[in-house]
């Protein structure tokens, strides 16, 4: 969600809810336009699932898997905030990072240092929070 547009945003805040719910819409356009991509498993929070569970079958899936540690592993992330180390520290501890208000500047610190110290579990946080700083300063300029 980071990298979408203001227009794109306001236009799918504008959709009815029941487009908004469930990723109804999503299913939607891809069941229409693009049915082949229906083969693919779906990834929420580190899970992976069916395409074709619904709502509350995936939910049930995805419980049961993190139960068991079967989480999602991707090693590009890792490797891209490896490469991107300089960049990370910097915007971190830049002024309009420090003062931005909607930050809870503490915690960004918090994960930008463990993870950095060698605390993988972190690299979700930060990949997030630096993808959504890059694309907040893009749209306030």
């Amino acid at each position: 969600m980071p990298y979408s547009q203001p227009d794109f945003i306001q236009c799918v805040l504008n959709l009815p809810l029941e487009y908004r719910r469930n990723n109804r819409l999503y299913k939607k356009i891809i069941d229409e336009h693009f049915p082949s991509l229906s083969q693919f498993n779906l990834v929420k929070s580190y899970m992976t699932y069916p395409y074709r569970l619904s709502t509350i079958q995936s939910r049930i899936w995805t419980k049961v898997k993190s139960a068991f540690g079967r989480e999602y592993q991707e090693p590009t992330m890792i490797l891209f905030l490896d490469a991107i180390k300089e960049f990370v520290c910097d915007t971190v501890n830049s002024a309009s990072t420090k003062f931005y208000s909607p930050y809870n500047y503490k915690k960004i610190f918090h994960a930008v240092n463990m993870y950095y110290k060698g605390d993988v579990r972190f690299a979700n946080e930060v990949n997030w929070w630096i993808a959504f700083d890059v694309w907040r300063r893009a749209v306030e300029k």
